[in-house]
């Protein structure tokens, strides 16, 4: 999945014409050379950075959300509509790794009909609380900045998708939950309801308590998360030490001649 894309080609050929007639306010060779080689290092930097996508993304779980006739959502996940209605409110959800999973990024989906959010709070727990909800807090984040994007549309809604990272995580086999509150001033931001039938928890009190189902009415079963591992891609990573190493090669020759 490619989280950002740019155009470097026009970028790269302005940089190489721009070079050209820094080369050709000289005439000496050993200057011709070193320009050139400054401009070969910049066009690979910037080819590693943006011609490629930035990333592969490996999904270990993923409950989309309901864009049908079931397309619904709450804002008491958001800190102002939480504090209005609930408190301190997160909504969860409940997922299974059948094997050990590693993950560095969160993205769900929201029904945002105002401004997006700018961060996010959030944690992992096991599922060892009473009658198998949210128990042990296993790493947590706040304040950790959102990256909002289109989502697809439903059958009433438009809807955004976000995404935060949590750090390189690991887990065993097992149950677990996603808790998530969006930090923000716009009341009208809901998160979505997921097509899973059964997941869906919330906390009124940061994490205390918790009870089955999320939201004011109508009650969420669901909500819409996906758990992935974003890496670089092959391409970008090969591209990008070749930058490195003409970089070290070219300081060494400058350093040989002084």
């Amino acid at each position: 999945m490619n989280r950002l894309q740019h155009n470097s080609g026009t970028d790269v050929a302005w940089l190489i014409a721009v070079g050209g007639a820094r080369l050709g306010e000289s005439n000496h060779w050993w200057v011709w050379s070193m320009e050139l080689r400054r401009i070969l290092f910049t066009a690979l930097v910037l080819g590693a950075v943006f011609v490629s996508p930035v990333s592969q993304a490996t999904v270990l779980y993923s409950n989309p959300p309901d864009l049908g006739r079931g397309q619904v959502g709450d804002c008491l996940y958001n800190t102002t509509c939480g504090a209005q209605l609930g408190g301190n409110t997160y909504a969860g959800q409940k997922f299974t790794f059948g094997s050990a999973g590693t993950f560095n990024t969160v993205e769900y989906n929201a029904i945002v009909l105002g401004a997006t959010a700018p961060t996010v709070n959030w944690f992992f727990t096991d599922n060892n609380g009473q009658g198998g909800l949210p128990g042990t807090i296993l790493f947590s984040g706040t304040g950790t900045p959102l990256t909002a994007k289109a989502g697809p549309s439903g059958a009433f809604f438009g809807t955004t998708d976000y995404f935060f990272p949590v750090g390189s995580r690991t887990l065993p086999a097992g149950t677990y939950y996603v808790a998530i509150q969006a930090v923000t001033t716009d009341f009208q931001d809901l998160i979505s309801q997921g097509i899973a039938t059964s997941g869906a928890v919330e906390t009124d009190d940061g994490g205390l308590t918790w009870s089955v189902g999320f939201g004011s009415g109508p009650t969420l079963t669901s909500i819409a998360v996906t758990l992935e591992n974003n890496v670089p891609e092959p391409s970008t990573l090969a591209l990008l030490g070749s930058a490195l190493i003409g970089g070290g090669a070219m300081r060494r020759r400058r350093k040989a001649k002084k």
